[in-house]
């Protein structure tokens, strides 16, 4: 319905969003897939943290949401960090028996 109006209204320029996708990726330009991706895009970008690795960290409170969110990062372009051998033994010390340090 979205496109059927949006097409009426800029006629040939509205369509399927994958080149701007690409062109935008190609900028650095991130884009949020829905409007709570963007809530939180705003929150993140509003913190003024910058990244000073080239890997993340995933952390969810279950085994299916940390998968998710590896695939995720792997779509997003980004590489899961190798945590330092000390660092999963103060996750270990610090977590439940039923979890893991290990990312993800």
């Amino acid at each position: 319905m979205a496109q059927h109006a949006a097409h009426a209204h800029t006629g040939a320029i509205a369509g399927h969003g994958s080149a701007l996708a690409g062109l935008l990726r190609r900028c650095g330009v991130v884009q949020a897939g829905d409007l709570d991706e963007f809530r939180e895009l705003l929150v993140l970008f509003g913190s003024g943290i910058t990244p000073t690795a080239d890997a993340v960290a995933v952390s969810s409170i279950s085994g299916g949401g940390t998968g998710l969110l590896a695939d995720l990062a792997e779509d997003a372009g980004l590489e899961l960090a190798t945590l330092e051998a000390r660092t999963v033994a103060q996750l270990a010390a610090t977590l439940p028996d039923f979890a893991t340090g290990a990312n993800p």
